[in-house]
C-alpha cells in the first residue's frame, strides 16, 4: 500500500469550508489548522493553553458539541483512508484530535454506529474481496478499530455479517483458496 499522508491543516481547513459547524468550533478548527496541536516552541504553550480552555468552554456551553466533534473526526478519518491506509502521522493526528476533544472509546459505536458500519463495510470489503487477508491489511484493520474507539468484539460484531456475505461469494469461485478463507473466518471469529 502506498500512503498519501493528509495533513491536519488541510483536512481541518477543508472540513470548515465544506460543513456547517458552530462558529466557535469553526474558530477552534481554524486555529488548529493554522498552528497544529503540539506547540512548536515554549512560547506557543500559552496560546495552546488558551485554546484548550476555549475548547472546554465550548464543550460546556454547546449542547451539540459531541455530535459536531464526531462528525468532524469521521470526516477526518474518511479523508485519511481515501488511499486505504493510515500513515503514522495521520494516526498521531487522529489520536491528538480524539484526546483534545475528549472522544472516548465507544462514542462512535454508541452515537454513529450506522456511519461506522458503512465505513467498515467499504474498507473490509476491499480488504477481503480478493479472498486473501495479508498482514498489512490486518494491521490496517487494527488501526481502524483504534481510531474508531472500538473493542475487538465491537469491530468483529459490526463487520461479521458483511464478511460472511463476501465469503459466500468468494467460496463460490473455483479459484477460492480454502486456506485463505479459513484465515479470514478466523480473523472475524466466524465458525469454520
Amino acid at each position: 500500500m502506498n500512503a498519501d499522508s493528509y495533513s491536519m491543516s488541510d483536512v481541518l481547513s477543508q472540513y470548515v469550508a465544506t460543513h456547517q459547524v458552530s462558529e466557535e468550533l469553526a474558530n477552534i478548527l481554524v486555529e488548529l489548522a493554522t498552528n497544529g496541536i503540539p506547540p512548536e516552541n515554549p512560547q506557543e504553550l500559552i496560546s495552546r493553553i488558551k485554546l484548550l480552555n476555549r475548547i472546554k468552554l465550548w464543550r460546556e456551553t454547546d449542547y451539540n458539541h459531541q455530535s459536531q466533534v464526531l462528525d468532524m473526526v469521521l470526516y477526518y478519518i474518511r479523508t485519511c483512508i481515501r488511499d486505504h491506509e493510515l500513515s503514522q502521522v495521520e494516526m498521531d493526528d487522529l489520536q491528538d484530535l480524539l484526546l483534545l476533544f475528549r472522544v472516548r472509546e465507544g462514542d462512535f459505536y454508541r452515537l454513529r454506529r450506522g456511519e461506522v458500519v458503512e465505513l467498515l463495510k467499504m474498507e473490509v470489503g476491499r480488504l477481503i474481496l480478493d479472498g486473501h487477508l495479508e498482514e498489512e491489511e490486518d494491521f490496517y484493520q487494527t488501526q481502524l478499530q483504534k481510531v474508531l474507539g472500538l473493542s475487538y468484539d465491537q469491530y468483529v460484531g459490526l463487520t461479521r455479517d458483511y464478511v460472511m456475505e463476501i465469503l459466500e461469494i468468494i467460496s463460490a469461485s473455483p479459484q477460492a483458496d480454502p486456506r485463505q478463507i479459513r484465515i479470514i473466518k478466523t480473523a472475524f471469529l466466524i465458525p469454520h
